[in-house]
């Protein structure tokens, strides 16, 4: 009994003298005990995303043609343009002029315009067109004719940031239209034409094309010519925006069958509307 206690004396002891703590088991799965995951990063140019099998949906029900900037995002609700937090449910907001037939809305980076498709009947034909819109004081939005995208194309690009903006739409099969804003008041106009061999050689078109902030990455969904069914979601960049694109590559860890992909800046999430509502997916 006396050896017993003496070992209990000395253990105590060298607590005392190592400064020694009562140490308490951890689970290993809980988060206090795991390091914080590296932020998203965006891949090398030339190298495809890759995103999670496993989605989030957000409550936005009815909503299409989604897209996010640093705080807020906006899309199409209902037919109505609409606009709140990430990954919040949006509310209508005040449009002027509210064309009859709105296709989609792209944000810009600066959350204070955005862009709007919709059909404008002239000289005997429809065209496609989107109107650019700018944040009143108020909170309504006011815009004015951007540019004229023609009887063939599909829906214009979320725009790229800084002084001088770029967007894209797809053309006829394979093509892509690339036009850009330099702020000095001139507008819209076209700066150069690119074709993507691979959608080409498909015979079928780019529709609803999402363009990142830095102008380098592009998301967009290939589509039947005549049905104009979606099909496959297909990623292409560029080393700069001096070059064109010139080379596409299917997502291939997205679903077939996803409409309006946007990419956030840092590649870190791929939002899509699908069902109804709208979807992200993790890098």
């Amino acid at each position: 009994m006396k050896l017993k206690w003496a070992v209990l004396v000395l253990a105590c002891g060298c607590n005392q003298v190592f400064g020694l703590n009562e140490t308490t088991s951890i689970d290993g799965s809980s988060p206090e005990s795991l390091p914080p995951p590296p932020p998203p990063e965006c891949p090398a140019i030339g190298v495809v995303p890759a995103f999670r099998s496993r989605t989030t949906q957000l409550p936005v029900p009815g909503c299409i043609s989604y897209t996010v900037g640093a705080t807020h995002a906006m899309g199409v609700c209902a037919g109505e343009v609409s606009r709140g937090n990430i990954d919040q449910a949006l509310s209508a907001v005040t449009i002027t002029p509210r064309p009859a037939y709105i296709i989609d809305t792209r944000v810009d980076p600066s959350l204070d315009r955005f862009l709007l498709t919709t059909t404008v009947f002239e000289s005997g034909r429809t065209n496609l067109v989107f109107f650019e819109y700018q944040l009143q004081p108020n909170g309504d939005w006011v815009g004015t004719r951007g540019y004229t995208l023609g009887q063939t194309a599909s829906s214009i690009s979320t725009p790229s940031g800084g002084s001088d903006r770029l967007a894209v739409y797809g053309g006829s099969a394979g093509a892509l239209v690339e036009i850009h804003d330099d702020g000095t008041g001139a507008g819209w106009v076209g700066r150069m034409d690119h074709v993507i061999p691979e959608v080409m050689a498909m015979g079928r078109v780019i529709i609803q094309p999402s363009l990142s902030p830095d102008g380098r990455r592009l998301m967009f969904v290939v589509a039947d010519d005549f049905s104009m069914e979606t099909g496959v979601v297909y990623y292409a960049d560029r080393a700069s925006i001096a070059d064109p694109f010139v080379t596409a590559h299917a997502v291939d860890s997205l679903p077939s069958g996803i409409g309006w992909p946007q990419m956030t800046a840092d590649c870190g999430r791929l939002y899509y509307a699908a069902l109804g509502t709208v979807f992200y997916a993790e890098q």
